[in-house]
């Protein structure tokens, strides 16, 4: 079972991520945050193997959150979604120690699952 925590500032794409991760027997999603302050007290407080974090969201954006979880989390893989293509997001990616850039538009659980190499 794949442990998740969805972190983004908009509450419809929250919904809409745990839907589809919940209609997967091998995901569990065990909290949301609507931005990276929040995500980074959840991993202190629970267990979890994989983020799906938001680039841009208020107080924290994606990339000062990733750094920070990874920092002390190490083990926690990070899958970073945005709506934009930015170039710049694209060179950040594995700057921040994130595993993979997904577009929103493009997140399946297929593109997840091919994000963190697994095919469960």
């Amino acid at each position: 079972m794949i442990r998740v925590l969805v972190v983004d500032d908009q509450e419809d794409f929250r919904r809409l991520a745990r839907t589809m991760l919940e209609e997967d027997e091998n995901f569990q999603v065990m909290a949301e945050a609507s931005d990276g302050v929040e995500a980074v007290e959840i991993v202190e407080e629970q267990i979890v193997d994989l983020v799906l974090m938001d680039v841009q969201m208020p107080r924290m954006n994606g990339f000062e959150a990733t750094r920070r979880i990874l920092d002390r989390h190490p083990e926690i893989q990070i899958v970073l979604v945005s709506i934009s293509r930015d170039k710049e997001i694209l060179r950040s990616i594995h700057k921040v120690g994130a595993v993979a850039f997904i577009s929103k538009s493009s997140l399946t659980m297929t593109t997840l699952r091919q994000a963190i190499g697994t095919s469960r």
